[in-house]
């Protein structure tokens, strides 16, 4: 059981909430399996589980009070909720990307076009499966950081979260000239003697540092808000 799903509940409340996750995860290996067998392997039932936890997890937390909602609502109701979320979600990203990659800074750091363009490619799309593998993520690592992230979630909930603010710190690079940006790049690489093509450095944050102090806020604003 996933602590913080039982953690506004009673003890016996838990219990309850047990039992019903097991005999949903019986009716999830059924269907997993087509309905031919009850049987599986223990890492993919360790799999299913948290899919369907993950599930919940995502709707409980859009809700204004997930420990009511978890107490009075069945939880199939609440997963099969969270997979309608989560395929909202997925298309959602699918939007984000191209809008993505048509702002995108035009640089040579090797973390940021990676990243835009292998990162997030159409075959995660194609496969995730928010009812078997909600908790899964892109297969590649993501390796350029956000001015600011959030590391609270994971899967296609970090994929949506980090799509929307890399959109949003594309489109506040747009406002400044493409050498400003290239040579803010470069003097960080000096200062730190590496190539800054190498470096995993987000690049709103040298603009930022590079702002007159009394600037800075109204421009951290722009990343934030």
């Amino acid at each position: 059981m996933n602590n913080s799903l039982s953690l506004f509940l009673t003890p016996e409340e838990t219990a309850a909430l047990q039992l019903r996750m097991t005999g949903l995860l019986a009716e999830e290996v059924l269907r997993f399996n087509g309905g031919q067998s009850s049987s599986i392997r223990t890492e993919a039932a360790q799999s299913l589980l948290e899919s369907i936890l993950y599930a919940v997890t995502a709707y409980l937390d859009t809700l204004p009070d997930p420990p009511a909602a978890l107490k009075t609502r069945d939880i199939g109701e609440l997963r099969e909720q969270g997979i309608v979320l989560l395929r909202r979600y997925t298309d959602e990203c699918r939007a984000l990307l191209p809008k993505v990659r048509a702002t995108r800074v035009q640089t040579e750091l090797i973390a940021y076009n990676h990243t835009v363009g292998e990162c997030f490619g159409e075959a995660f799309f194609r496969v995730y499966d928010p009812r078997f593998q909600a908790q899964a993520a892109p297969a590649g690592p993501i390796d350029y950081p956000l001015y600011r992230d959030d590391w609270s979630v994971t899967g296609i909930l970090y994929v949506r979260n980090y799509l929307t603010q890399l959109l949003r710190e594309n489109e506040f690079c747009a406002r400044f000239p493409k050498n400003r940006i290239r040579a803010l790049l470069l003097a960080h690489g000096l200062k730190h003697r590496i190539d800054y093509r190498e470096m995993l450095q987000n690049i709103p944050e040298l603009i930022i540092e590079g702002a007159p102090e009394q600037e800075r806020p109204a421009l951290e604003h722009m990343l934030t808000d």
